[in-house]
């Protein structure tokens, strides 16, 4: 649930094309720490950690990607 909670803001920002609703050292933060609880369950070969943890580094990345995306939109004039 926490990696999924920031995705309640993408809908807004798509819809708004402006990335200003999500904070993106928050968002890199989120991917890097899923990222390496991810690695560290793959070692242990521990589903109960890599599982839960490998699908909050997909939908962490999300945000940086989204962030990245729609900034540039607004700082290129497009609408």
């Amino acid at each position: 649930m926490y990696y999924a909670a920031p995705l309640s803001e993408v809908k807004e920002v798509i819809r708004t094309r402006d990335s200003r609703s999500l904070y993106f050292p928050l968002a890199v933060a989120q991917t890097i720490c899923g990222g390496s609880w991810l690695v560290y369950g793959i070692a242990l070969n521990d589903p109960f950690i890599y599982a839960p943890n490998g699908m909050g580094t997909i939908l962490g990345g999300d945000n940086p990607m989204e962030v990245s995306l729609w900034d540039n939109w607004g700082r290129k004039g497009g609408s």
